[in-house]
């Protein structure tokens, strides 16, 4: 279920999410820094979040993939 808020947040953004970005986010909605970078870190092994060169994070499916 997390990781399809995740994922519903990176979609909305529309862009590459940087990683202090995407904690704010998800601070506001009663997550703690910890639990964000776990989150990513379980979506970047399945595949469903990668990271770009600026280690800004965004869904594997995006156009914008390399």
């Amino acid at each position: 279920m997390e990781e399809a808020k995740l994922m519903d947040i990176l979609h909305d953004q529309r862009s590459a999410v940087a990683p202090e970005t995407l904690i704010k986010i998800f601070e506001n909605k009663g997550y703690a820094p910890k639990e964000v970078r776990v989150l990513v870190q379980k979506a970047l092994k399945k595949g469903l979040v990668t990271l770009d060169e600026d280690y800004c994070i965004q869904p594997a499916d995006s156009e914008t993939s390399h």
